[in-house]
């Protein structure tokens, strides 16, 4: 499936596709990857199906990760806004979004926030996505960004979304399925291309708002990718 996606063989891809849900179905993969796309990756979570301090070891991860490896490094005079960025950073994952509406809410200025977020993506726990252009004019799209975090367990704590709601919101569980893809793609592309990749583009159109989830590059064009849940 790599090899056929990557020289651009359609056909072949297809029907590779065609053959891994074959596997879907015969291994009920289904029902864990819905348990993957809640709970995340991280080897510890996945190691401890049952133990309730899930959630909470999350949360806690995140906030070492914050206090010992981020700010101890950079200078972030608003530690709460930090902070509370993360979480909006969240709850706008998978959506196109401007670094004004997070300083809007945050009460801070726009520069600002961008500093701030260039901490979480140097430190692996987001990803930017800007928009694919055919034709460079950078210029007017410059401020359209997708944002993506590193895990979607981390998504669902923060936000404070339990399973069987998580179950059952379709809009929000394919914005974190979107995510999930995203960090698979993206790994997908360093494996072939280098780890300095760093971001898989989208597509929309400037008038009609138009969107395709991601644009992937490869040997004889490029691939529109859409992400349905």
């Amino acid at each position: 499936f790599r090899d056929s996606v990557f020289s651009g063989e359609i056909e072949d891809t297809f029907n590779h596709a065609l053959e891994a849900k074959k596997i879907i179905e015969k291994n009920n993969i289904q029902k864990k990857f819905n348990e993957y796309l809640y709970w995340g990756g991280f080897p510890w979570v996945i190691s401890h199906p049952k133990d309730t301090d899930r959630p909470k070891y999350l949360r806690d991860l995140l906030t070492t990760t914050i206090s010992k490896e981020i700010l101890t490094q950079v200078d972030v005079r608003e530690t709460q806004a930090f902070e509370r960025l993360m979480v909006n950073m969240c709850l706008a994952a998978g959506t196109i979004t401007k670094f004004g509406g997070f300083a809007n809410t945050l009460g801070i200025d726009e520069r600002t926030v961008s500093k701030y977020v260039d901490y979480y993506v140097e430190s692996h726990w987001a990803f930017i996505s800007s928009p694919f252009t055919f034709h460079r004019k950078v210029e007017s799209v410059k401020e359209n960004k997708k944002i993506y975090i590193i895990d979607t367990g981390i998504i669902n704590m923060l936000c404070f979304k339990d399973e069987s709601e998580f179950q059952s919101d379709k809009q929000y569980k394919g914005r974190v399925l979107e995510n999930a893809v995203h960090n698979h793609l993206l790994s997908f592309k360093q494996t072939r291309f280098g780890a300095f990749q760093s971001s898989i583009s989208f597509w929309v159109d400037d008038d009609s708002g138009r969107e395709i989830d991601f644009i992937l590059e490869v040997k004889n064009g490029n691939i529109p990718i859409e992400v349905k849940c």
